[in-house]
């Protein structure tokens, strides 16, 4: 028996590596509930709308996508903060110089306390070009915040347009420009879309969950279950 951390891994297994479909558990990963709850909110009144994205400074990632994005927002009041390292930091760098975006887009590196990060933040973004999940998207929603991400099958099993974040098509700058904007004009979409995006993860993505799956699958492959039935 294998775990696939999303049905579109396991669909990936099935058809790729021609794993039997039947011989394949959906467990998803979890967050860690706690780390985001009763951080200070940085949702307050401030002087700019903060945006930020977490992971690895890689091509899937497609944090140039969202650079280019926010170079087509015509609005100085805001911020992007992009949270991670990886081998494309001087490719991003020059491109946040060549669009003169400096004084609005930072990458600042890894981020050990990415609870503190996320509280700072009113705007997730996850523009990857492809996902197997996506636990990033757990934890901003753990965190509350309201979430646009592309819409590829490991997202797509996390977002749910419109009810829990935004969906739109992968590496469509414009799309993605278009709902920033959008919710960089709604604070109450901001709310109802973290809101509900904080209710899902709880009730479906923490780590508890997480563990009582894989502990119902150990228990079902020993037959630990059946002997205590007994």
């Amino acid at each position: 028996m294998s775990v696939a951390v999303s049905q579109a891994v396991k669909d990936y297994m099935i058809e790729y590596e021609g794993a039997a479909a039947g011989k394949i558990k959906v467990i998803y990963n979890g967050a860690i509930i706690e780390n985001f709850l009763n951080q200070p909110s940085g949702n307050g009144e401030k002087d700019k709308i903060t945006i930020g994205a977490v992971g690895r400074l890689t091509r899937q990632k497609n944090f140039s996508g969202l650079i280019t994005a926010i170079s087509l927002i015509k609005n100085n009041k805001i911020e992007c903060l992009i949270a991670g390292d990886g081998e494309l930091k001087k490719d991003l760098q020059k491109q946040i110089k060549d669009l003169n975006l400096d004084d609005k887009v930072k990458l600042i590196g890894q981020r050990k306390d990415i609870g503190v990060f996320l509280s700072s933040l009113d705007i997730f973004v996850m523009p990857s070009l492809w996902e197997g999940f996506g636990i990033a998207v757990l934890e901003a929603g753990a965190a509350g915040l309201p979430v646009i991400a592309s819409a590829v099958d490991g997202l797509k099993e996390i977002i749910e347009h419109n009810k829990t974040g935004i969906l739109v098509e992968p590496a469509n700058e414009n799309e993605l420009s278009e709902k920033i904007t959008y919710l960089l004009n709604n604070k109450i979409e901001r709310e109802r879309l973290g809101g509900n995006l904080r209710e899902k993860v709880i009730s479906n993505f923490s780590l508890e969950k997480m563990v009582q799956e894989y502990d119902k699958l150990y228990k079902s492959l020993t037959g630990y279950a059946r002997f205590i039935d007994k």
